[in-house]
């Protein structure tokens, strides 16, 4: 199943599948966030891409739904407030957040595959969801960064 799910979004991104890595909770145990264990019919499977190919291609993409960020009205917002900054500062930590690019057929053509995905592995995943990293490093600080809020939150 491991490998099914990992082939599956290497041929549809066209990366190797030794660049498409498992994150969070699958991978550590634990939520990061939730402060919760990872459960495998109830928790999120998720997935990251290293690949600066990929990253500079989505990069390519928002700058043009943007119209090089001249237009944000394509970017959501959340209380009443966009969601275009959280945006930019995770790029600039190499991290690019498809659920935080503005609108347009690729961040719908993401979910939808991500969500078709989801629906094969129903019942050993609540979802899967993914994003995109420009290098190793850049993933491996985030999931540093990440493993020492856990440690503050139970005093380790």
């Amino acid at each position: 199943m491991k490998f099914d799910i990992l082939y599956a979004v290497a041929e549809k991104f066209k990366v190797n599948i030794n660049n498409v890595l498992i994150a969070g909770s699958a991978q550590t145990g634990e939520s990061f966030h939730k402060g919760t264990l990872f459960n495998c019919k109830t928790s999120d499977l998720d997935l990251a891409i290293v690949d600066p190919g990929l990253y500079e291609n989505c990069l390519r993409i928002a700058h043009t739904a943007t119209r090089d960020y001249s237009d944000l009205s394509g970017f959501q917002r959340k209380e009443g407030v966009s969601v275009q900054k959280d945006f930019l500062e995770n790029l600039g930590r190499g991290f690019f957040r498809p659920d935080l690019m503005p609108a347009c057929t690729y961040k719908s053509e993401w979910f939808n595959f991500f969500q078709q995905l989801s629906k094969i592995y129903q019942s050993n995943f609540e979802s899967i969801n993914c994003g995109v990293y420009s290098s190793l490093h850049f993933f491996q600080m985030k999931q540093a960064g990440n493993v020492e809020i856990v440690k503050n939150q139970k005093g380790r």
